[in-house]
């Protein structure tokens, strides 16, 4: 309920400033009044959220993490096939020494074993196809459920973390510039003048002590 009302107070000075209500002089006094006495402040909480290194170095652990499990996946997929591409060459190879000999004349039942080595030789590519189209859908379903994993260990510490360090610092700078009232950005409607936004904009302020305290955390 305080946000609440806290927005309603911010958006019917906007309008105030906005729409026309009282003379230039009026307005003019209020805008003047409101930018000596620091009664609000806006962050671009965004910026802050994406500028943020301990955010930015969160994101970072959980790729690193993420190309880690994959590689070991692929790494253990991969040796499969392998077995199986190898199982292959094998008959291929001894297909070829039957070929060989069938034209010598070294075996006599070179023909019955050529074509029973070329329908192993199908049967084993045939196998491969359908492996390779099993793990692509296995691994397909374990990246799935890896990166859903990542993105609620990402929202949890995001959530305990990240924004609480951000919502704390915002109160510490306002705190210390007298400012009553600290709003998002996003929150902001409409303003006439724009210098009034950015004369009231805390982001830098936050940004820079955030990540000042940080470094000296790590």
């Amino acid at each position: 309920m305080m946000k609440k009302n806290k927005r309603l107070l911010f958006l019917a000075i906007l309008l105030c400033l906005g729409l026309g209500l009282g003379t230039q002089t009026a307005k003019a006094d209020i805008i003047e009044d409101i930018l000596k006495a620091k009664i609000i402040g806006h962050v671009d909480f965004e910026r802050i959220l994406s500028e943020y290194e301990k955010n930015k170095d969160l994101i970072f652990q959980l790729e690193i993490q993420l190309n880690s499990w994959l590689e070991r996946q692929q790494k253990e997929y991969q040796q499969i096939l392998r077995e199986k591409e190898e199982e292959i060459g094998e008959l291929t190879k001894y297909l070829k020494e039957l070929e060989e000999g069938k034209e010598s004349g070294i075996f006599a039942e070179a023909e019955e074993k050529i074509k029973e080595t070329q329908a192993e030789i199908e049967r084993k590519k045939g196998e491969l196809e359908s492996l390779v189209q099993q793990i692509n859908e296995e691994l397909q379903g374990q990246l799935n459920e890896e990166l859903q994993k990542q993105n609620e260990e990402y929202k949890n510490r995001l959530d305990h973390e990240i924004i609480p360090d951000i919502m704390a610092m915002v109160e510490v700078i306002a705190v210390e510039d007298g400012y009553r009232f600290v709003f998002d950005k996003r929150d902001l409607i409409y303003v006439q003048d724009s210098k009034i936004v950015r004369s009231l904009d805390i982001t830098e302020k936050v940004l820079l002590r955030l990540n000042e305290e940080y470094k000296e955390k790590k």
